[in-house]
């Protein structure tokens, strides 16, 4: 939770990624956020319903803080960040205890994350754009 604001909710949306990596969603890695936005949906059909908040609505305020005209500031990050919480929760209600309990020693997540390193890596150090 680290960064300016951008970056942090970037973070955020990273984070819901990979709870849902590890919950065993497959990803696209060209995929946009509002087209992950509906995968999650599709994959977890109850995530909307379960008083979290709309995952469509994450990735849209996720790109209006990466891209929009104005730099999210500290505060819009820290909401954000409150929103992810649940929405996690939901994604982990909806499986079975031995799933969720697989899902919390995966290590599916680290391994993107370790791919985006070496990605960098071999960008000279540079993230792509709206990515950390």
């Amino acid at each position: 939770r680290r960064g300016d604001g951008a970056a942090r909710v970037a973070g955020a949306w990273l984070e819901l990624q990979d709870t849902a990596i590890d919950l065993g969603m497959q990803r696209r890695p060209t995929a946009t956020r509002r087209e992950e936005a509906a995968a999650l949906n599709r994959t977890f059909a109850d995530v909307d319903t379960a008083g979290a908040t709309s995952t469509t609505l994450l990735a849209s305020r996720a790109d209006a803080a990466v891209f929009g005209p104005l730099p999210a500031t500290a505060a819009e990050a820290e909401e954000y960040w409150r929103l992810i919480v649940p929405t996690e929760r939901a994604l982990r209600g909806q499986l079975p205890l031995r799933r969720r309990v697989r899902a919390r020693f995966s290590y599916a997540s680290l391994r993107r994350a370790q791919a985006r390193r070496r990605s960098r890596r071999s960008r000279g150090g540079r993230s792509a754009p709206g990515t950390l």
